[in-house]
């Protein structure tokens, strides 16, 4: 498999890790706007072709698999110019700044959207497919309770940019609002905010998400105060943790808690859910099963994440 990256930062870094782990994947190019970053990248992972911009990427490496890993607000764009060139596009999270964004680029790429994909790696967590094949054991409806906490102060200080910062629940909070939608089943029927969100204030923000499965989202979110992220399942006579998202834990009754969380290298190797991820990836192209999160699957998390918090 011939791959090319956009972008050289640590994220870039982490997906090379991962895909060139894989047999027969070879990293033919790089191009990056931070041309020290980029002679960094090229140098540590033997990367000969630095190129100017994404034709000349395409041009000279011919990769069936471009992984675009910049920052959010040159997502659009970026993604515009790659879907130009018939290769496969995996594009990291999220999909622009806001809804208004993903649905213009989902009108903007037509038919495009059918070779683009996102990397929403926590899918691909080894304790989130754990937990998925537990609660699947039987059909009992289930109360999925996601705990966040997002800072726009620590946002501005990283140096997001103020349109990111607003609309900080897209770039950062859509990894934990995506696991409503991936452990709740069914059709969303009612959303139901408890509060006006408001940005830059320290407030909490609760929503219920109800499925017409029966099964019920409760999502907290702590803004701009410290907080840990969590994620709790619940049916009747079972109770499952994961606190952090890297370890799962079983409840029992007695308030105990047993340690349940798969022990793969694969999570201690590489960013957690990166190995998987490019195998997924990887599968998609070749026309074999894969779990990689579609153009359209990640834009519904975008409509929940907006329907959340800005409707």
């Amino acid at each position: 498999m011939r791959l090319a990256i956009v972008g050289a930062g640590k994220i870039a870094r982490e997906h090379a890790k991962a895909f060139l782990d894989i047999e027969n994947t070879e990293l033919l190019g790089v191009t990056s706007r931070s041309k020290k970053p980029l002679e960094a990248f090229a140098a540590d992972f033997k990367v000969i072709n630095k190129c100017d911009n994404i034709e000349q990427l395409y041009r000279t490496t011919q990769a069936e698999l471009a992984i675009i890993t910049v920052n959010v607000d040159q997502i659009s764009s970026v993604l515009l110019e790659c879907a130009r060139f018939p290769w496969t596009i995996l594009v990291e999270k999220p999909l622009g700044i806001n809804l208004a964004e993903s649905n213009h680029l989902d009108k903007a790429l037509g038919k495009a959207t059918n070779r683009i994909y996102v990397a929403l790696n926590r899918r691909h967590y080894s304790t989130f497919r754990e937990l998925d094949r537990l609660i699947n054991l039987d059909s009992r409806k289930r109360i999925i309770k996601v705990t966040d906490q997002e800072d726009q102060f620590a946002a501005r200080s990283a140096g997001f940019s103020t349109q990111v910062i607003e609309h900080w629940m897209f770039a950062n909070s859509v990894h934990l609002i995506d696991i409503l939608r991936q452990f709740g089943r069914g059709k969303i029927l009612n959303i139901e905010q408890s509060s006006k969100w408001k940005s830059m204030a320290i407030m909490k923000h609760c929503v219920y998400v109800a499925f017409d499965s029966g099964d019920l989202g409760i999502y907290e979110c702590q803004w701009n105060e410290v907080g840990p992220w969590s994620v709790s399942v619940t049916k009747e006579n079972s109770n499952w943790l994961m606190k952090p998202l890297e370890k799962l834990e079983q409840i029992l009754e007695t308030g105990e808690a047993i340690d349940i969380t798969p022990k793969l290298d694969w999570d201690t190797k590489f960013k957690p859910g990166f190995r998987l991820q490019a195998e997924m990836m990887i599968a998609e192209i070749n026309g074999q099963e894969s779990k990689i999160v579609s153009f359209k699957d990640a834009l519904a998390t975008m409509q929940l994440v907006h329907d959340m918090y800005e409707s």
